[in-house]
């Protein structure tokens, strides 16, 4: 059996790695898996020097991603502007030829594919690419991307903004399509046929450990002895609705949430952005501040286990911080969602408003470290091994 893993991301990359490793773990032939991109991004430019993928390569997998991807080398090199105004100028023709590239290379490698062998995404977005898989019974496993906290209902019940969020009686041309819970999108709800609840192979606790043994442990990003509080923002804080923006993301409270961190003194701020997003300009040139706008320089992972408390929004980047049992806040009161995932956290790791923010980040340590409810129900955990769980189902269905 083979299996053929593709990516755009690096966020793509987050969520696969593991699965790859659990097969790898569990003695399947290196030579048999095979992890390729199904387009460019400029997020993966430099994925060669990325720790995960080294860490795949030491165990001699079948690895390539185009040679298209350098465009943004071109175009990040402000020294070659003569060429980058001449692809600005051709930018529909190029796009138009790689996009035809990589759908004959991904049709190729769909028809191509016995039965037997497996190819493994999180999501295609190509319907020619998906009614075709459905219609050659093709073996195409759909895997998590990431996971949400809420079900887009507003706290106030006004509006209800699901439609914004993937629903998975939607994926019925994959083969099969693995989720974390029963929870998450009312998937209790509904029939899905070919739908099966494994967990979260980036959010386990396997796979916590694997990321220690190659992932450098920060010692000291800042020379003095203040308190290090992370924080994870959000990948933009508007969603679209009917060509309009709309506010979901409390802009507001993020800056005075991250004013009165910095004006206070007493705590150094790590800011994460989302590897797709821009950070503010007014946050840069802060003193005892750090802007992290890629993970080129510091995975999630390794900041939330530097730091001393984490705080997120609705990311859920936030499992790191959850995993490592480190002490975290979410911030209820600079978004509208009903979080789901309340009910499943301690109420300490929960701030209602600004208030109750100062109080408990001035108050750290009485912040609850391990939260076991939620790794278990909403990770799906459960006393199981995560990555055994998809190793299993990879290697027999």
């Amino acid at each position: 059996m083979k299996y053929t893993f593709l990516f755009r991301r690096i966020t793509d990359v987050d969520h696969v790695v593991p699965i790859i490793y659990s097969l790898l773990s569990n003695g399947v032939d290196p030579k048999k898996i095979y992890y390729t991109d199904y387009f460019i991004d400029k997020t993966t430019l430099n994925l060669k020097n990325d720790p995960r993928l080294k860490f795949l390569i030491k165990f001699n997998i079948n690895f390539s991603q185009t040679f298209f991807n350098n465009y943004y080398k071109i175009v990040n090199n402000k020294k070659n502007y003569a060429l980058k105004k001449l692809l600005n100028l051709s930018i529909f023709t190029y796009y138009k030829f790689i996009s035809f590239y990589y759908f004959v290379k991904i049709l190729k490698i769909i028809l191509l594919t016995s039965y037997k062998n497996k190819i493994i995404v999180d999501e295609l977005n190509h319907p020619f690419l998906l009614n075709l898989i459905k219609l050659l019974n093709k073996n195409v496993i759909s895997v998590p991307h990431g996971i949400v906290l809420h079900n887009g209902e507003l706290k106030d019940r006004s509006r209800n903004f699901s439609f914004i969020l993937p629903d998975l009686r939607k994926l019925n041309k994959y083969k099969h399509l693995i989720f974390y819970n029963n929870i998450s999108l009312h998937v209790h709800e509904y029939h899905i046929s070919n739908l099966s609840i494994l967990g979260t192979a980036r959010y386990c606790k396997e796979w916590t450990e694997v990321q220690k043994s190659f992932y450098p442990k920060i010692n000291a990003l800042f020379k003095n002895n203040n308190l290090n509080v992370l924080f994870l923002l959000e990948k933009s804080n508007y969603i679209k609705i009917d060509n309009n923006d709309v506010e979901v993301i409390k802009s507001e409270e993020i800056y005075k949430t991250i004013d009165y961190i910095i004006s206070s003194g007493k705590f150094n701020l790590i800011i994460k952005s989302h590897p797709s997003a821009k950070i503010d300009q007014k946050l840069e040139n802060k003193k005892n501040v750090l802007i992290v706008d890629n993970d080129e320089d510091y995975k999630t992972f390794q900041l939330a286990d530097y730091a001393d408390i984490t705080l997120g929004i609705k990311s859920g980047a936030i499992c790191d911080a959850i995993l490592l049992n480190k002490p975290f806040l979410l911030l209820d009161y600079c978004h509208p969602y009903d979080l789901i995932i309340s009910e499943y956290l301690d109420k300490t790791n929960i701030s209602e408003s600004f208030e109750d923010f100062k109080i408990k980040l001035n108050h750290h340590n009485q912040i609850q470290k391990i939260n076991s409810n939620f790794i278990n129900k909403y990770l799906g955990a459960e006393g199981k091994n995560i990555l055994n769980n998809y190793y299993n189902f990879l290697s027999k269905s």
